[in-house]
């Protein structure tokens, strides 16, 4: 008698609880952005700041550097994917290299642990668990549209 009583206050204290993420239409499970017939390689960043990877890096990863163009990577963060900025659009070669803005993990997936995130997180700008961030850099087949940073020009004319 005494074991289902502590089930059943379990259970109903339990009710409430959920693992899931909820956007206020879906549940989310945080891996709809994978596709699952490319491979991923995951690497981490613990500070807010300009990363590069070198030709060198990317070929000790094991990532075939070989039949991959520098137009094919795709890199996302959180679920989304995020600009890269690559050397060449051709097939990498020693020297060449990828570069990212990557930011540090912050309380962005601590939010979905509140009822009232705002209120109750203690600090928005450090995560509960840790600092550093999960960075996934895949490749795409050639032609698939994927994000980059703009070159623009320095034009110093005619200044005010």
């Amino acid at each position: 008698m005494k074991h289902l009583i502590t089930t059943s206050l379990f259970l109903l204290l339990t009710l409430g609880l959920h693992a899931q993420m909820w956007n206020g239409q879906d549940t989310l499970y945080g891996n709809e952005w994978i596709r699952y017939d490319q491979s991923y390689y995951k690497f981490k960043v613990a500070d807010d700041g300009v990363y590069r990877i070198p030709f060198e890096q990317l070929q000790a990863a094991g990532i075939p550097t070989g039949s991959v163009r520098g137009q094919q990577f795709q890199l996302f963060h959180l679920g989304e994917e995020i600009p890269v900025h690559v050397s060449t659009d051709e097939l990498m070669a020693a020297g060449d290299y990828l570069e990212f803005y990557g930011e540090k993990n912050r309380s962005e997936l601590d939010r979905y642990l509140y009822t009232d995130p705002d209120a109750d997180l203690l600090n928005p700008e450090y995560s509960l668990i840790t600092d550093s961030a999960a960075y996934f850099l895949t490749w795409v087949p050639v032609g698939t549209p994927t994000l980059r940073y703009t070159t623009i020009e320095n034009d110093l004319t005619n200044l005010p």
